[in-house]
């Protein structure tokens, strides 16, 4: 689709918001810069993850990576499975939880004194939690006890309000308007379409859950044809209506000749004698074509084209063959297709009419 501004070209880098890692600002929406709330996350991954969320602000769905911290503060012992160990197992059990102090301790198992690493959890609750692991060097069943926090890593946009969709009002062409070009709660772009040419006004509110669409310099869009005619100020000139496509048209006051950017017809103009005018012809360029069958040139008559887009069927005069002539944007863009070939002729013979 053409723009035509710059930036309606440029990728924005907002979309997606990265941050350092350990960072501990305030998150935001990388869209409408809101601030999130992040109250509602009350289990993460270990050690880490990703969670969805929506901008209470914008609508926008969110994906958030995160980092997972994970302290553990008490770690109790519950049971030792039956494996083959160098004392019996009811013995190795009594002797743990009857040991001073070795049933609950801060970060050790108690029946092997290592250090329960914090791998152990795989799943943690928010602010803080206990889980049941297993000891990963001597197997004993373990309570263990712990704080969580998560730090943001990043934050892309994964959908927004609204799908963007919006149709030309001179030509009923579906558009799509990109959300990166909706950077404001409300708001309006330049769009040229890209089947009639027409200069168009986007505008959208609520970030884009309403969007609309009109001609350029119209003010608010009527409900009947694009171009009837209307009356405005241009400059200081005069505003025509084109005999083709009804778009409206400046002109200078002394101005005899215009050329229709919208459908690309050319304006003749006839003036009296203060200047006022009288008259206007309307003369669309013609034409030119070559049949795919004979490769024979011929022309179609531009005023014949009345609608954007469209198909007429025409004969071939130096072949004979059915063509099927379709076009776009007034003629600019167009494709001839032969629908039935010409009969060709049998070559005569020769009479011997000597003998």
């Amino acid at each position: 689709m053409k723009k035509t501004r710059e930036s309606q070209k440029r990728h924005r880098s907002g979309s997606q918001q990265r941050l350092e890692k350990g960072s501990k600002s305030r998150q935001l929406c990388p869209r409408c810069q809101h601030v999130l709330s992040l109250a509602s996350i009350k289990h993460i991954d270990c050690p880490k993850g990703s969670e969805e969320l929506e901008c209470s602000e914008c609508r926008a769905s969110l994906e958030f990576s995160y980092e997972t911290a994970v302290e553990i503060k008490e770690v109790i012992f519950i049971d030792l499975p039956k494996t083959k160990l160098k004392k019996p197992y009811d013995e190795l059990s009594r002797e743990v939880l009857e040991r001073k102090d070795a049933s609950a301790t801060k970060k050790n198992c108690p029946v092997c004194r290592k250090v329960v690493p914090v791998a152990v959890i795989e799943f943690a609750d928010l602010p803080k939690g206990n889980d049941i692991v297993n000891c990963p060097t001597c197997n004993a069943d373990l309570e263990v006890y712990y704080k969580a926090s998560f730090q943001v890593t990043e934050i892309e946009v994964t959908g927004v309000a609204g799908d963007g969709n919006f149709a030309c009002p001179e030509c009923e062409t579906e558009m799509e308007l990109d959300w990166q070009e909706i950077e404001t709660k409300e708001g309006e772009i330049e769009y040229e379409c890209d089947e009639c040419g027409a200069e168009l006004e986007v505008s959208w509110s609520d970030w884009g859950a309403e969007l609309g669409a009109e001609l350029a310099g119209e003010g608010s869009r009527s409900t009947g044809r694009p171009g009837n005619q209307r009356s405005r100020n241009s400059g200081g000139g005069n505003v025509i209506s084109c005999g083709r496509c009804e778009n409206d048209v400046s002109v200078d006051d002394d101005g005899d000749e215009i050329k229709c950017e919208t459908c690309g017809a050319t304006l003749e103009i006839s003036r009296s004698s203060s200047g006022t005018i009288e008259d206007v012809e309307t003369h669309a360029p013609d034409l030119e074509l070559a049949c795919p069958e004979c490769d024979d040139d011929f022309t179609i008559d531009g005023n014949d084209i009345e609608e954007v887009s469209g198909h007429i069927e025409y004969k071939c005069e130096g072949c004979d063959s059915e063509l099927g002539i379709s076009w776009s944007k007034w003629g600019e863009d167009t494709e001839v297709d032969v629908i039935e070939p010409g009969e060709e002729e049998d070559e005569e013979d020769e009479d011997d009419d000597d003998v």
